[in-house]
C-alpha cells in the first residue's frame, strides 16, 4: 500500500513541477529577448529543452555499450567454421 501511495504522489507533483519549469524556460526566453536577439535567444531556448532527450539518449547508449552480460545488444559471436556438407 505504502508503494501505491508514493507512486500516487509522484504522479501528482510531476506534472505541475513540469509546468512550472516549462513556465520559468519560457518566461527566460521572453525576457532574454530584451537583451539579445529573438533568433537567438529561441536557439537557446530549443537547445535548453533539448538537453534532457539527449541525456537519456547518452544513458541508453552508454549502458548499451558496456551491459552485455545482462542481456543487452553486444557485437556479434565470432564467426566459426562452416557447417559440414
Amino acid at each position: 500500500m505504502a508503494n501505491l501511495a508514493s507512486s500516487a504522489w509522484s504522479a501528482l507533483w510531476t506534472f505541475p513541477s513540469m509546468l512550472l519549469s516549462a513556465f520559468l524556460v519560457a518566461w527566460g526566453a521572453e525576457a532574454a529577448q530584451f537583451l539579445i536577439s529573438q533568433g537567438l535567444a529561441l536557439a537557446i531556448l530549443a537547445w535548453i529543452q533539448t538537453l534532457p532527450e539527449f541525456a537519456v539518449e547518452a544513458v541508453i547508449a552508454w549502458q548499451a555499450g558496456h551491459d552485455t552480460a545482462a542481456g543487452g545488444a553486444g557485437p556479434p559471436p565470432p564467426p566459426g567454421p562452416p557447417p559440414p556438407p
